[in-house]
């Protein structure tokens, strides 16, 4: 192994991490820089750079206290294949940036794993938290989050459940998303829907919910098995699944001038 001091680590990055980049992170030159030092590790096949470490290359960057790259050590020409960020990480690839714990990122297939707690992406209509995980596919546009995962857009609406699907546009804006297990939707402050499963069109403008679905409207609630939520009219609709069921709405008592 060689270990390099903060002086050497310029030239390191200029020289050999540059010319061993894939062309897969970006057309670009991949430069590493650090505080501290930068390793070499020849037998295992990575660079590691220590202290506020920083990967560029394009309009991609990725930070953390530690970087640590790898390439195939029996391979001669020492292709980087992956990027591995710690401590106090973060990323900002074309519109969208996130953060979390750790950041893993194969370069070859353009996907980074955030781990969490309070892992986040944020992009041009909002924000994507997860307490355990989210796996960011650039390449198939998909954003997967996972335990207490909760989107916020920017126009506040807000989707919560335990796991969220976010499918994304060529232009990397919100598409659909699809969530699982305690999903919540909220409106406004006074308007929110509960059921098993939610999902959303962006485009449309629109959510259906299934599994044990209630409405919610200020003092007002109306349950179901299926819910249809058209956020441009304002107009939300509520459905039996089965010829057998029934839909109920549960309303706050109006009061008369005589009970004033």
């Amino acid at each position: 192994m060689c270990v390099f001091s903060k002086s050497s680590i310029s030239l390191l990055c200029a020289g050999l991490i540059a010319l061993t980049s894939a062309p897969a992170f970006s057309q670009d030159t991949l430069k590493i820089e650090a505080d501290d030092s930068l390793e070499w590790n020849q037998t295992e096949g990575f660079y590691q750079a220590n202290g506020n470490a920083v990967a560029t290359q394009g309009t991609q960057t990725l930070r953390g206290d530690k970087l640590t790259a790898f390439y195939v050590p029996t391979e001669s020409n020492r292709e980087l294949n992956r990027i591995l960020a710690e401590g106090r990480v973060n990323f900002k690839d074309g519109t969208l940036a996130g953060a979390g714990t750790t950041a893993d990122y194969d370069i070859a297939s353009n996907h980074y794993i955030l781990t969490g707690p309070a892992a986040y992406i944020t992009g041009p209509d909002g924000r994507a938290n997860a307490d355990k995980q989210i796996d960011f596919e650039r390449n198939n546009s998909l954003m997967i989050l996972q335990e207490n995962a909760h989107i916020k857009m920017t126009d506040g609406r807000e989707l919560f459940g335990d796991h969220i699907t976010v499918f994304l546009d060529k232009n990397e804006n919100l598409s659909r998303v699809l969530a699982k297990g305690g999903v919540k939707v909220i409106q406004n402050t006074s308007s929110s829907a509960r059921g098993d499963e939610a999902d959303y069109d962006h485009k449309g403008n629109v959510t259906v919910l299934t599994g044990n679905v209630t409405l919610i409207d200020g003092e007002n609630k109306l349950s179901g098995d299926v819910a249809e939520i058209d956020f441009s009219t304002g107009i939300s609709k509520i459905i039996s699944s089965t010829s057998s069921g029934r839909v109920s709405g549960q309303f706050s008592r109006l009061k008369t001038d005589a009970q004033k």
